[in-house]
């Protein structure tokens, strides 16, 4: 769910943000928007973007991913039955969200079910190339600032009906 609190300047930002300006806080540098990610022949090599705005100790972000006709799938049927011998198990995808430090260990994780995203439309298009999730995160300071890069997981998980 994208809340207007949230879509205020997340898509402006191609150049380094500092969101302390007025603040008594000491000014840190991070992209508001981060590199992209290809996932590859098995997602018909969608393209991820990531961006991050850090305000009130609150990390809010925004998760984009190319409509590809495997990511469609995946979120127009996210509920799917895996039968292994005489066992039966529903599982639904999920991305992981993984925020890393200088070294790439992994500072914040953020869970993404497949049925948070929904397509962003741009102009007059019926159909959007891209899905769309964004929340925020409790988040420190001090932890904003060690952000230095993302990666991104894709799981299936046993389904909760």
């Amino acid at each position: 769910m994208l809340g207007a609190a949230f879509l205020a300047g997340c898509n402006d930002g191609r150049n380094l943000v500092n969101h302390f300006a007025n603040s008594d806080l000491p000014p840190c540098e991070v992209p508001a928007i981060w590199r992209e990610i290809n996932m590859g022949p098995s997602f018909d090599n969608a393209h991820a973007f990531l961006w991050l705005k850090w305000h009130d100790r609150k990390l809010y972000y925004k998760f984009s991913i190319s409509a590809t006709r495997v990511v469609k799938g995946a979120v127009d049927h996210p509920v799917r039955q895996m039968v292994s011998g005489n066992m039966t198990r529903f599982v639904t995808g999920e991305f992981d969200i993984l925020l890393l430090d200088a070294e790439s260990f992994k500072l914040v994780q953020i869970k993404l079910p497949v049925t948070e995203l929904v397509q962003e439309l741009a102009g007059d298009e019926t159909e959007g190339r891209y899905l769309v999730a964004g929340d925020s995160i409790a988040c420190s300071h001090e932890l904003y600032c060690s952000i230095r890069d993302w990666n991104l997981e894709w799981r299936l998980v046993g389904a909760r009906l």
